[in-house]
């Protein structure tokens, strides 16, 4: 009797042993071998260090993923060099002289030494001679470039200042040639008859003569 239901016992630790190791591979590995009747059976332990061991193995595959910041780059300013008000007055000079020697900052550049090198070759200056005598060539080829570019200007709002004229006597009725702004003897006589129709004298200033042509031309 007593070995039969021991028998009993063990075919039903045998079937719950079976029944875990079948339903869950990480609960077959937390069994143990009956060193007497020579079968396997679930070690109903909560704990099991297997079980600890293979729970950490899974969490080790799937890492979180760290998002690292990049820190921008600080730039650093450059240091601009300091203004010579030596250099910016050589830089006007040569400005005002027709030569191009980069902007009035103070800085001696590659341009500026190209320009003082063109006007120490163009004036036939060593490069030997002394500053001072740099700078009163400087300032003498300055003044000379200053004065025939104001000509130059005048001239040229002399030309224009014909020209309109012309085209107003022509509008009149009077021949004064082209209207290029070159005065010729035709543009005077046409001048001179305009004066003594509409009654301008001859003596009078010629920004006078003007402003009456201009009066009457655009009536």
């Amino acid at each position: 009797m007593k070995s039969t239901r021991a028998n009993l016992i063990a075919a039903s630790v045998i079937a719950l042993g079976m029944m875990a190791s079948a339903a869950s591979p990480a609960l077959a590995k937390c069994t143990k071998k009956n060193p007497l009747f020579g079968f396997e059976y679930y070690v109903a332990d909560k704990h099991c260090p297997k079980a600890k061991v293979m729970q950490k193995v899974v969490n080790k595959t799937t890492p979180n993923k760290v998002v690292e910041k990049k820190t921008p780059a600080i730039k650093t300013a450059t240091k601009l060099p300091a203004a010579d008000p030596g250099v910016k007055e050589v830089q006007v000079l040569l400005a005002q002289a027709g030569y191009k020697p980069g902007p009035a900052d103070g800085v001696k550049g590659g341009a500026t030494t190209r320009a003082l090198n063109n006007f120490r070759e163009t004036l036939g200056l060593p490069s030997s001679t002394s500053h001072g005598n740099l700078m009163l060539a400087l300032k003498r080829a300055a003044a000379s470039n200053v004065s025939a570019t104001k000509k130059k200007k005048a001239k040229s709002s002399k030309k224009a200042d014909i020209k309109v004229m012309q085209m107003q006597l022509a509008k009149l009725g009077y021949e004064p040639g082209p209207a290029d702004g070159v005065s010729r003897p035709a543009t005077a006589n046409a001048l001179g008859y305009f004066r003594q129709n509409y009654g301008v004298p001859h003596s009078a200033p010629h920004n006078e003569q003007m402003a009456a042509l201009e009066r009457i031309s655009s009536r």
